[in-house]
């Protein structure tokens, strides 16, 4: 997959920046001021809207974190994606 952006930014910053644009909090781990100042970088990254479409379906769903500790013993969905098996 290629990106319009691809030859510019890392793939770091074109995934907080995908995950900006389309309204989702994102939540970079960064401890270091570097690694501070390279994710503050993603706010420059601009994707049109091929590279929003090319980075939606690459079709990888992995979670860091289930997150069921936000929800009551008797109601943790069996899912967490819309569309995952």
């Amino acid at each position: 997959m290629r990106l319009n952006c691809s030859f510019i930014f890392p793939i770091s910053q074109v995934a907080l920046a995908w995950g900006i644009k389309r309204g989702t909090p994102v939540l970079p781990k960064a401890v270091s001021e570097n690694h501070i100042k390279e994710n503050l970088k993603a706010l420059h990254v601009e994707l049109d809207e091929d590279d929003m479409k090319a980075i939606e379906n690459i079709g990888i769903h992995h979670r860091y974190i289930t997150q069921t500790w936000m929800y009551k013993p008797d109601e943790i969905p069996e899912k967490h994606w819309d569309d995952e098996d």
